[in-house]
């Protein structure tokens, strides 16, 4: 069954969390409401993981993600907005410094919604996972299709930090495998034997959380 990109991400954080012998998952309106659009759907029924709603006090919670980390509690602050992460950074950077060699004993995945449908106010347009990376040195996951976030998922087993991000104009759309997502490169060429062809070739490269713009990009 073809699941949207936010059923299929609220199946794989059900299917984690339910392996766990004890965890925590906590955000803003994730066990009420709308749920996030949907994300933090029956997280509240997952067996022996507290679903916590929480007060918008974002660099608190994520000392709280990193408090459990170092108890051996595995957590995810599930975030409706990227741009709520930049009251975190304190805690991102300073205090992920001094915890990073070996002393957190489980991960935590902060995962956010990057707002990306269209300007919606100076508080809900940032973009920046590539600065979180260079302030962390923690690995960021785009869930643009099935196979990352498989792969996202799969690696934030570890104890660490973990950031996961997904585009707000992907929620609603049906997760595809990416080689689903994208026209059949059948003529691709590797570039080292560029010089053997007559023709020139084009490279549509798209590096974010939405590859829609690359997909438009490469079906003009």
């Amino acid at each position: 069954m073809e699941l949207t990109f936010t059923k299929y991400v609220n199946n794989k954080i059900r299917q984690k969390f339910s392996s766990y012998e004890h965890s925590v998952i906590f955000g803003q309106n994730i066990i009420s409401g709308s749920r996030i659009s949907g994300l933090g759907a029956g997280l509240d029924q997952i067996e022996n993981c507290a679903a916590l709603n929480t007060t918008n006090s974002e660099n608190s919670l994520m000392g709280l993600g990193f408090g459990l980390a170092l108890t051996g509690t595995p957590s995810l602050f599930l975030m409706k907005q990227h741009d709520f992460a930049l009251l975190g950074l304190d805690q991102l950077t300073n205090t992920y410094n001094v915890l990073r060699d070996s002393r957190l004993k489980a991960p935590f995945i902060v995962l956010m919604v990057i707002v990306d449908s269209g300007f919606e106010g100076p508080q809900a347009s940032l973009s920046s996972l590539d600065e979180f990376a260079s302030l962390t040195r923690a690995p960021v996951y785009f869930l643009s299709s099935k196979e990352s976030i498989d792969k996202a998922f799969e690696s934030a087993s570890e104890p660490g930090l973990y950031f996961m991000a997904l585009s707000q104009r992907n929620m609603k759309n049906i997760c595809l495998p990416s080689q689903e997502a994208f026209l059949d490169y059948g003529d691709a060429i590797i570039y080292k034997y560029l010089s053997n062809s007559t023709k020139a070739k084009v490279a549509v490269v798209s590096f974010g959380a939405s590859s829609i713009v690359a997909k438009d990009v490469a079906t003009e």
